[in-house]
């Protein structure tokens, strides 16, 4: 799983999954299942997979000559961004929202008539398995990658929530990236969505995010002793109707960075070691020399 973000002109967080090692058709299978159960469970109605298998290096050239062929009987018909392409990279033809190209583009070959029989089976097995999951999709032969790690599946997301054709998500295999960045042959397969669109969805669809809990008291302890009475002292914060955390002090550093903010209630965090008490019997679980105590444990209560 991963996030990232592009700065720009429009800044945009991006969430996704990949699956790096294998290249079966379940791993296909399974991370559109991971998207579709997903976009499902946040709400999104209506859910259906585009997909289309644009092939591997093996059989991908001969597909490119023939729409190359195609293309250039249409050269003037073409958009200026597309004569370009047709160059370097005919498969974005294809792709592009100008009216006249996608007039061109609907009658142009598609890449199913020039599938070797590896990409084929995959495409095949693949269909079994979202049959099987009784996930639906539909094969548009116009879906395509423009990049050429990008190899056999590749996919997309709609739902009716926002309209057939508004696509949420997008994924596809790239058996050629570490490849091309590098690194040894690894095949993989990923997804995925922007942030910003899928608040909008969400937005669109009245889905309520819930708020995070927050805790009217945060117990740390530092040794055995202290962890015990923390233990206790949680326990008994919960009967009384109090949302409360406990960590040990090999837990606390890890949740120092979200701590919780004040509320109405008292905010309190106490840190605890059990070998001060050897060192100040006068000092009590609950009474440390606050002046010892990390920075984000020196809380103590307000009204």
């Amino acid at each position: 799983m991963s996030v990232r973000r592009r700065e720009g002109s429009a800044s945009t967080t991006s969430f996704g999954v990949e699956f790096f090692g294998s290249t079966k058709p379940s791993a296909d299978a399974e991370c559109i299942a991971v998207a579709t159960e997903l976009l499902s469970s946040l709400g999104c109605g209506g859910l259906t997979v585009r997909l289309n298998s644009i092939g591997d290096p093996n059989c991908r050239p001969k597909y490119h000559e023939a729409l190359k062929g195609y293309l250039h009987e249409h050269y003037d018909e073409l958009c200026e961004t597309c004569k370009l392409r047709l160059e370097t990279n005919p498969l974005r033809v294809l792709d592009c929202k100008v009216e006249g190209c996608q007039k061109i583009a609907n009658n142009a070959p598609v890449i199913s008539d020039y599938l070797c029989d590896d990409c084929r089976d995959h495409q095949n097995q693949l269909l079994k398995l979202l049959d099987g999951m009784g996930i639906r999709y539909v094969i548009d032969p116009r879906l395509v990658r423009g990049l050429d790690y990008y190899t056999k599946t590749v996919f997309e997301i709609t739902s009716e929530s926002i309209g057939s054709q508004s696509a949420v998500c997008g994924g596809g295999r790239y058996d050629g990236l570490v490849e091309e960045i590098g690194g040894p042959h690894t095949p993989a397969v990923g997804f995925g969505l922007g942030m910003e669109r899928l608040l909008l969805v969400l937005e669109n669809t009245g889905y309520q995010i819930e708020k995070p809990v927050r805790y009217d008291l945060y117990i740390a302890s530092m040794g055995a002793e202290a962890e015990e009475k923390a233990f206790c002292w949680q326990t008994a914060s919960e009967n009384s109707a109090q949302r409360s955390r406990s960590t040990t002090s090999a837990e606390a550093s890890r949740h120092s960075s979200s701590m919780p903010t004040r509320s109405a209630r008292a905010t309190f965090s106490c840190s605890v070691e059990t070998s001060w008490q050897k060192t100040k019997p006068s000092s009590s679980a609950w009474a440390t020399d606050k002046r010892r105590l990390p920075r984000w444990t020196r809380r103590v209560f307000t009204n």
